[in-house]
């Protein structure tokens, strides 16, 4: 089940938490598409944990396609959701 971040942050301060911030943090992920493709095959993201193997593995297979088709790039950055919550 995956969810979104109202919904953890909701989830959060229904238990009694209480929200201190809530930002978005970009951060680097790889520092170009070939780094990028690496690093989604490692298959740490636990989203990628809920796909099976063979649809992981194809589409594992069209991203290096995909990547290996476009010029040369710069580094790729993702979004994260930081919450700082206390109790």
């Amino acid at each position: 089940m995956s969810f979104r971040a109202p919904q953890i942050r909701n989830l959060l301060v229904g238990h009694g938490f209480v929200l201190d911030s809530d930002q978005v943090v970009v951060q680097l992920f790889a520092r170009d598409l070939p780094e990028y493709c690496d690093r989604i095959a490692e298959r740490a993201l636990s989203s990628l944990q809920a796909i099976s193997d063979s649809d992981f593995n194809r589409g594992l297979k069209a991203l290096r396609t995909y990547c290996e088709d476009r010029p040369p790039s710069g580094p790729v950055h993702e979004a994260v959701d930081l919450f700082v919550l206390h109790k």
